[in-house]
């Protein structure tokens, strides 16, 4: 990803272009897989794209819908600090990615005993990749496009199930702490 700043001062982002390829019945299929670094500002009233994250998550109760939740109620009366790392492969959005440094009643701290997460700890980083598109590098691609946004800082992860462990496993040399997602019933 490239930060360009133009003449009048104007920030643009150039998407991160890399290529998949699968092997679907002995054939090769290639496609070219954009991956981008949007502000949550940006997006905060757009409610087609914020409905497209919603519904690439596990379920619409999944400690994403509730962390946007929680930036969409924070972006009403401040400016929010978070990145939405959005991939796409032919114009169809097949993952994303929440990058955050702002307070979530939502997720909590492992190793300070059930503390709500605070941007102390680090980037609040979540993923979800659609499952017809994993293992095809999308979800490594971004969190390596997370990495460089942090600046070598902690990214503070919250894994799900077994196979997130693992995929997470891959990146021990990227400062990851993990944190948890707090019951569904909790108020915030």
């Amino acid at each position: 990803m490239i930060l360009l700043i133009n003449n009048i001062g104007y920030k643009m982002y150039i998407p991160f272009i890399f290529e998949t390829s699968v092997k679907p019945d002995n054939n090769t299929l290639v496609n070219k897989t954009i991956i981008k670094v949007v502000d949550f500002n940006n997006i905060a009233n757009n409610y087609a794209i914020i409905n497209k994250l919603r519904k690439l998550t596990l379920h619409n109760r999944s400690g994403m819908n509730y962390e946007l939740d929680n930036l969409l109620n924070l972006s009403k009366i401040k400016e929010v600090n978070c990145k939405v790392i959005l991939s796409h492969i032919n114009d169809e959005l097949v993952g994303w990615a929440l990058l955050s440094l702002e307070p979530s009643n939502v997720i909590y701290s492992v190793m300070d005993y059930d503390k709500s997460y605070n941007s102390g700890y680090g980037a609040l980083f979540q993923i979800f990749i659609h499952p017809d598109h994993r293992k095809k590098g999308i979800g490594s691609e971004i969190i390596k496009v997370a990495k460089r946004k942090v600046n070598n800082k902690n990214m503070c992860i919250c894994p799900w199930d077994s196979k997130s462990y693992s995929f997470f496993a891959k990146f021990n040399n990227f400062s990851l702490k993990e944190m948890r997602f707090r019951s569904p019933k909790a108020k915030y």
